[in-house]
């Protein structure tokens, strides 16, 4: 999701980049390190779940209202 795979275009990596700062931003507690490691909401929601302590339905909603109009 976040992390670089080798031969990305240059629009992707930008892409890429600006979300995970933009997730950063919205969930202060993650560190760049933990964000370049998911690879699919899934494993974003479950991060969320953790670091902040909420409900899973909770986690899932913050996490689909943050994607809503991401291409990713």
């Amino acid at each position: 999701m976040f992390g670089f795979k080798g031969g990305e275009s240059i629009e992707t990596v930008d892409r890429k980049t600006g979300y995970r700062a933009s997730a950063k931003r919205h969930w202060s507690y993650l560190t760049t390190l933990d964000l370049s490691q998911v690879e699919n909401a899934e494993q974003l929601i479950a991060l969320v779940e953790v670091r902040y302590n909420l409900p899973y339905e909770t986690a899932k909603a913050d996490v689909e209202e943050w994607m809503i109009n991401k291409q990713f």
